[in-house]
Formats: C-alpha cells, structure tokens, sequence
C-alpha cells in the first residue's frame, strides 16, 4: 500500500487545480501533515483504520476539517447549506 504524504497530497492538488480550478497553496502546513498522517495511525499493534476505505476516509475528512481545501470550495461555491 502507498503511504500517501504532504508530497502526495501536493500532486494530487495540483491535478484537481489544473482540471477545476481554485487557489493554489496550502492554509496550515501543520494540519496537513496531521491530516495525513491520521490514516496510518494506529495503538498497540493495531490500526485504528484498517481498511483502504477507512484510510481514505479519515484523510478526507482530516482535509475537508482542517480547511485545507477552503479555497477551492469558495471558488467552485459549494455550500455545505
């Protein structure tokens, strides 16, 4: 399994920037290296999220918590109403 990192993310960025839109850069480089780390988190040999899905999840929650992705939501005006 590919441990995604702040590196990852930043590509990852870049390709949705390049195909919709919206600001380039990053609100807290301390979230966002939180924000990927807490998939892969785990106490006691055990993960806290096991699956592919659970990680996936957990990361995109720890983005979208953390305002990382702000910019982009103001720009496409998603509204979470």
């Amino acid at each position: 399994m590919i441990h995604l990192d702040t590196e990852h993310l930043r590509v990852l960025h870049a390709y949705a920037l390049a195909e919709t839109g919206g600001a380039e850069g990053v609100r807290d480089e301390a979230l966002l290296e939180a924000a990927a780390a807490a998939p892969y988190a785990g106490f006691g040999g055990t993960e806290f999220h096991p699956t592919i899905e659970a990680k996936a999840a957990r990361l995109a929650f720890g983005i979208i918590a953390t305002d990382q992705i702000q910019s982009w939501i103001e720009a496409h005006e998603i509204s979470a109403d």
